[in-house]
């Protein structure tokens, strides 16, 4: 299967930030993206898309937010994506690969950066975690912490900070999955 992955790119609106996604995708043979942070202004989506990403299909989430700050993006040979929820925070997506027939669903999550603001990205999840009836993916940046440990610099992270996640994981029957790339990325 054709490999499926999430980038927090913050910006992609630079030829040079463009060209090294262009590079990212066929290196690693993605199929499947999720693009966060991309600081992109709707009127500028389509040309972007379309010079990234020439007969691939989109979507994205500046309905219900203005700030669209997540693309799922998918090469249509391989991947048949039909999407089912959206809000600020996340794009939820079931999918099917076109070549073996394997389904699943994923959902794609940009965090909000202030805690409370990501509470309703716990009980989302948690609701959407009651309907799954099949594999289930969830990846992108979360903007919190799992272990005291993921925060490099700054104040030690307590308790409190770590227990919404870590809870939201638990309540979802989620697991942390392999990945490659710099730990601290």
């Amino acid at each position: 299967m054709e490999v499926i992955s999430s980038w927090n790119v913050r910006g992609l609106n630079w030829p040079n930030k463009q060209e090294e996604l262009k590079i990212f995708l066929q290196q690693n043979k993605i199929g499947l993206i999720g693009l966060l942070e991309t600081k992109v202004k709707l009127e500028r989506v389509p040309h972007i898309a379309a010079t990234l990403f020439p007969h691939w299909s989109w979507t994205h989430n500046f309905s219900p937010t203005t700030h669209g700050r997540i693309w799922v993006v998918w090469n249509p040979l391989i991947y048949q994506v039909h999407e089912l929820q959206k809000a600020s925070q996340y794009i939820h997506c079931h999918v099917t690969h076109q070549f073996t027939g394997k389904a699943f669903y994923i959902t794609y999550v940009y965090g909000a950066n202030q805690e409370g603001t990501r509470r309703d990205l716990w009980t989302a999840l948690e609701a959407i975690a009651l309907s799954m009836d099949d594999a289930w993916c969830v990846i992108g940046d979360f903007n919190a912490v799992f272990y005291p440990e993921d925060r490099q610099g700054g104040t030690m992270v307590q308790d409190f900070e770590v227990r919404p996640f870590q809870e939201c994981i638990t309540n979802c029957e989620l697991q942390e999955a392999r990945y490659r790339g710099p730990y601290f990325s």
